[in-house]
């Protein structure tokens, strides 16, 4: 959320892609820590480890073959998108027209 209010208020391109790097950066580092700080045979076993599989008591409301998870992620992307559009870029983009339209009336 954070960061894409950041992305969002950056005006200049070059500025823009550092930026959205610097982001990548921040939000991948705590991968990073783990390849460097976690021994090899861990960090193979880790990697060897099967999924652990867990057991609902509760009756299932859909089928199988409905993959929730993803309609899911992609229905809270899509409100995710919809609510900082209206909310942020709106209003970023009409203080920065404003100020264009300032500076090219003096």
């Amino acid at each position: 959320w954070w960061g894409a209010k950041w992305l969002v208020t950056t005006t200049e391109p070059s500025e823009l892609v550092l930026n959205a790097v610097a982001l990548t950066y921040v939000m991948e580092i705590d991968e990073l820590i783990f390849k460097t700080t976690v021994p090899k045979q861990v960090s193979s076993m880790i990697t060897a480890m099967e999924p652990l599989t867990v057991y609902s008591k509760r009756p299932r409301l859909l089928r199988e073959d409905i993959p929730v998870r993803a309609l899911t992620s992609t229905l809270l992307i899509i409100i995710f998108v919809i609510c900082f559009s209206t909310s942020f870029l709106a209003s970023h983009r009409d203080n920065v027209t404003a100020v264009v339209m300032t500076m090219s009336c003096e």
